[in-house]
């Protein structure tokens, strides 16, 4: 099998939006009621396939605390992927999106892939619609799933859908790459000598103006 390619996800939200419930649900299909605050980053890692490709996947966890926003922008760099969460059940979390959007363009690579994740959709106390979290996604130009951490639902999808959004932006930037290379005019050189053409008698005296004197006349 050829040599997985790797991709960096980091995760990106207010906290206890269920950043680290998310992944915990990814990597191991389970959920804990009461999580721990993140402080700083966790790591977690899962080798899948996708169309026939193998892929290990890097997820770096950041807190979403503001004492270690200095510390977690260090992380975005090289992440071609981020998993934006915010609560469905706290509206504050979703008015700081544009914070987030901002931090994660500012300081992460250029091209990176955001998935905006509206978390605990199966709860019925519901402060944000599923239509204000696509327009949003939609303005800035974001991926969207709702899912929920604890019953899984459109957890793997989210995840999924990123890489395949990143393998897709990555084959046409290669394409791109390639179609400049392929127009670019290629000059050659020969080390074959040209034939020498000599004129003919008939040829040189057509050249000689015969109005002119020469000084042997």
């Amino acid at each position: 099998m050829e040599s997985p390619i790797i991709f960096k996800f980091i995760t990106c939200g207010d906290v206890s939006v269920g950043k680290s419930c998310l992944v915990q649900q990814y990597l191991e299909n389970t959920f804990r009621q009461f999580h721990d605050v993140t402080l700083g980053v966790e790591f977690g890692m899962k080798t899948i396939v996708m169309d026939k490709r193998p892929i290990k996947l890097h997820i770096w966890d950041t807190a979403g605390l503001e004492v270690f926003r200095s510390v977690t922008r260090q992380y975005y760099r090289n992440a071609q992927g981020a998993l934006l969460v915010y609560d469905v059940t706290r509206r504050e979390t979703f008015e700081h999106l544009d914070e987030w959007v901002k931090d994660i363009r500012e300081y992460a690579d250029p091209e990176i892939v955001i998935m905006l994740v509206a978390n605990k959709c199966d709860l019925s106390k519901r402060e944000v619609r599923k239509d204000e979290g696509e327009s949003f996604a939609q303005a800035h130009g974001l991926h969207f799933h709702e899912t929920s951490a604890k019953t899984g639902a459109n957890v793997e999808k989210s995840f999924l859908s990123l890489m395949k959004a990143i393998s897709v932006k990555n084959d046409a930037m290669r394409n791109t790459t390639e179609m400049s290379i392929a127009t670019v005019p290629i000059v050659t050189q020969s080390n074959r000598s040209l034939p020498v053409i000599k004129p003919t008698k008939a040829e040189i005296l057509n050249t000689v103006d015969t109005d002119d004197k020469s000084c042997c006349s």
